[in-house]
């Protein structure tokens, strides 16, 4: 059995309804939208490495399923095509890009929004 968080509970999902994206998983995607396509600078400070590479390709099929229920995971689907294509060498994980890259997108949500409101 599946289950999904609808609601603020977990419900059982029927075996038809599986690809069906509820509002929580629709956040999520929009997140890797913002992540790989939308904020300006996440693609430039995200260096690719072949440990990257791999982890994110495996969300090519997903992608695939999901694209006609979520518009911006075009997007995505174009990113993932794209660091296919790519030939990158295997390098040692360094946490420090990550983490600017979480301040930047920070920073664009602060400013971007009217908080007060």
């Amino acid at each position: 059995q599946k289950y999904s968080v609808e609601t603020n509970a977990w419900t059982t999902i029927a075996p038809e309804k599986i690809l069906i994206l509820t509002p929580i998983e629709g956040s999520i995607w929009v997140c890797v939208y913002c992540l790989t396509c939308g904020f300006s600078g996440c693609q430039a400070r995200y260096r690719i490495t072949r440990d990257r590479q791999i982890r994110i390709l495996k969300i090519k099929p997903i992608v695939a399923a999901l694209v006609d229920q979520l518009e911006i995971l075009k997007e995505v689907q174009k990113y993932i095509l794209h660091i296919e294509a790519l030939d990158v060498e295997s390098e040692c994980f360094d946490p420090a890009p990550s983490i600017q890259v979480l301040d930047l997108i920070k920073d664009n949500l602060q400013r971007n929004q009217d908080w007060h409101e």
